[in-house]
């Protein structure tokens, strides 16, 4: 499934973390600190004594640039999707 996950801080970054590796094709919506740390060095997810390091399906701080190819229409509660 593309998941664009709005925001790439505590609880955007830790959700990514974990769905990714579930097979998930994340798309991140991120800006300053946060947008460079990401594309510098991936993102990284320490827990529990191990460590995942993932890599963002994309990143941006542009949503045309970082969305998945298909955007739900917010009118129709996901059953028409627009391009």
């Amino acid at each position: 499934m593309d998941i664009l996950m709005i925001g790439a801080g505590g609880i955007g970054g830790f959700l990514a973390a974990k769905l990714i590796p579930a097979g998930h094709r994340v798309f991140l919506l991120a800006r300053g600190a946060h947008l460079e740390a990401i594309r510098r060095d991936a993102l990284k997810l320490v827990e529990g004594g191990g460590e995942t390091v993932v890599h963002p399906a994309a990143i941006s701080d542009d949503l045309p640039r970082c969305r998945p190819p298909i955007w739900p229409s917010s009118r129709s509660r996901g059953r028409t999707l627009k391009r």
